[in-house]
């Protein structure tokens, strides 16, 4: 007998008769299954009975037991966003580091006035200021908007303290379109007044955004 038919013993139950109907083909493999003593037929009216018998029940469970196991290939996980979030905050924290680096060997020069090295030096601090705002985001999860406070802090991290210059290029990226500068609501409830940056007509610079 050859192994289809044997696959309708996977379909029986041990002790309990199936009716060959419920089993499509089994009316027609019964007959062999019985030869081969692995099945018992009983007819009850129009209805053939099927059992397994207990060389068939052991039959199907080896059949079982030898059929192959599809392996689910192992799926590649994502990684987590706060892994992701922390790759990200250690690649800005680098550049911010290498920025400072370039700013303070710019301010070391000390170029004249006039010196080509003066306009690098500037577009450095400027650079710094934008990698600054967007590692404090990125850490903080500010939502875009970044305490300037924050932003000067950030900087004298890395070795630049002047707060005239850090004004300088904040007011120089604006007019570049680079970032805004925002007011505070409540100018005299904010924490650290005096390292916003204080203009008539617009009040008290206080948040800066990148565009």
């Amino acid at each position: 007998m050859g192994a289809p038919t044997e696959l309708f013993l996977a379909k029986l139950v041990p002790g309990v008769e199936t009716p060959a109907g419920k089993v499509r083909g089994l009316a027609a493999a019964a007959p062999a299954l019985a030869a081969d003593g692995l099945v018992t037929i009983r007819k009850e009216g129009r209805t053939l009975l099927v059992t397994l018998t207990g060389a068939g029940a052991d039959r199907a469970a080896a059949l079982a037991a030898a059929a192959p196991v599809k392996a689910r290939a192992p799926r590649a996980k994502a990684p987590a966003a706060a892994a992701r979030i922390a790759a990200l905050e250690t690649m800005v924290a680098d550049l911010v580091r290498r920025v400072a680096a370039l700013e303070g060997g710019a301010v070391a020069a000390a170029p004249g006035p006039g010196d080509g090295a003066a306009a690098t030096n500037g577009e450095a601090l400027r650079a710094a200021v934008l990698a600054a705002v967007g590692e404090l985001d990125t850490r903080h999860r500010y939502g875009g908007i970044v305490p300037i406070p924050d932003v000067r802090a950030e900087l004298r991290r890395g070795g630049i303290s002047d707060d005239e210059a850090v004004t300088a290029a904040l007011e120089q990226l604006e007019r570049a379109w680079k970032i805004d500068l925002s007011v505070a609501q409540s100018p005299t409830q904010v924490t650290d007044r005096a390292a916003g940056i204080e203009r008539p007509g617009r009040g008290l610079l206080y948040y800066v955004a990148r565009r």
